[in-house]
C-alpha cells in the first residue's frame, strides 16, 4: 500500500494505492470512517456509484486502463475503479493504480496546496476520470475504419465477426461507463454544495464523448450485420451456381437415359432378339431414339428445367 497525506486549503487529502482489507480498517479506525463503505473500495466489481450518507458522500468512478489486454472487452478488463469518500474535513481516495494525473495532481498539491480547494480536487479527479475515455474513443473509431475496410474484403468470416464483436463490446463499456459517470455528475451537483457551474465544461465534454460512443456502437453493429449479409450473399450465391450445375447434369441425364437404355438392350447380342438382323433395324432404332429425345425435350421445356425464358 502507498498511502499519501496532503493539506489542502479547507480540506486534507489521504490518497491511498491499493490497499488490502487490514489496511483499510486501520484507515478507518484512525479517520474515524465507516468501514463497511471503505470495504467497497476491495469489491474489482463495481460500477459506477453514488452515495450520500449523513457525515459522507461515497462516490465510485471507473478509469480507463491503458495497460489493458488487447482482447480485453469488459468493464473489469478495460477500466480501473476509483473511489472517493468526501468528509467535512477529509477527501479520501482508493485505487489500485497509481494513476499518472493522481501523481500530477499530488505534486500539485505538495506544491500550492494551500491555495486548492476540496472542490478542486474532486473536479480534478472526475474530469481526468471522464477524460481518460478520449483517447480509447478516437483509437475504436481508427480501428472501426479499418473493421469496414476489412468487411468488404474476403476474409474469414469467424476472424472479422470476432474483431467486430470485441469493438463491439468495447464500444457498449465505453457507452455503459459514460452514462453512468453522467448520473453520478447530475448527482453530485445537485445533491452537493458543489457548482455546477465548475462541471459544466465537463458535462458538455461527457454529451460529446457519449455520443462518439454511440455511434461507434451503431457503426459496428451497422458493419456486422452488413458483412453477414455479404457472406450470406456469397453463400446463396455459390449455392446457386452449384444448383445450375446439377440441373445441366440433370437435363443431361433425363435426356441419355432411355436412350442408354435402348442401347443397352440392344447392346447385348441376343439372336432372338426381332430388330438384331432386320435390314432396317438400326435405323428404327435411330428413329425411336429422336422421337424419344424430342418427347424427352418437350417433357423438359415444359416443365421448365431448362430456365426461365425471361432470363
Amino acid at each position: 500500500m502507498k498511502k499519501t497525506l496532503l493539506s489542502l486549503k479547507n480540506s486534507q487529502w489521504l490518497d491511498v494505492v491499493d490497499p488490502n482489507r487490514n489496511e483499510l480498517s486501520e484507515i478507518a479506525e484512525k479517520f474515524e470512517l465507516n468501514l463497511k463503505t471503505l470495504e467497497t473500495c476491495l469489491d474489482p466489481e463495481h460500477l459506477p456509484k453514488f452515495e450520500i450518507h449523513d457525515s459522507f458522500t461515497f462516490l465510485i468512478i471507473r478509469i480507463y486502463d491503458p495497460h489493458k489486454k488487447s482482447t480485453a472487452d469488459t468493464i473489469q478488463d478495460l477500466t480501473t475503479k476509483l473511489a472517493l469518500l468526501i468528509t467535512k474535513n477529509l477527501i479520501l481516495t482508493v485505487h489500485r493504480l497509481d494513476q499518472d494525473f493522481i501523481k500530477t495532481f499530488r505534486a500539485k498539491v505538495e506544491k500550492n496546496g494551500d491555495n486548492l480547494m476540496a472542490k478542486d480536487l474532486i473536479k480534478e479527479i472526475i474530469t481526468q476520470s471522464i477524460m481518460s475515455y478520449d483517447a480509447p474513443l478516437t483509437d475504436l473509431e481508427s480501428k472501426v475504419e479499418a473493421f469496414e475496410q476489412n468487411v468488404l474484403r474476403i476474409k474469414t468470416l469467424n476472424k472479422i465477426l470476432k474483431d467486430g464483436f470485441i469493438l463491439k463490446r468495447r464500444a457498449s463499456v465505453f457507452k455503459k461507463i459514460l452514462k453512468l459517470s453522467i448520473d453520478i455528475i447530475n448527482k453530485l451537483v445537485s445533491k452537493t454544495d458543489l457548482n455546477t457551474n465548475d462541471f459544466q465544461d465537463l458535462r458538455d465534454s461527457m454529451d460529446t464523448l457519449l455520443f462518439y460512443s454511440e455511434d461507434v456502437l451503431e457503426n459496428v453493429n451497422n458493419l456486422i450485420h452488413l458483412h453477414i449479409a455479404l457472406t450470406s450473399q456469397k453463400i446463396n450465391d455459390a449455392s446457386f451456381k452449384t444448383n445450375e450445375v446439377m440441373r445441366t447434369l440433370t437435363v443431361f441425364s433425363i435426356f441419355f437415359l432411355p436412350l442408354n437404355f435402348i442401347a443397352g438392350v440392344y447392346g447385348m447380342n441376343f439372336e432372338n432378339i426381332p430388330e438384331l438382323k432386320h435390314p432396317f433395324g438400326y435405323y428404327y432404332t435411330i428413329f425411336a431414339m429422336v422421337i424419344i429425345s424430342a418427347i424427352v425435350l418437350w417433357w423438359i421445356k415444359r416443365k421448365g428445367l431448362l430456365g426461365n425464358e425471361d432470363t
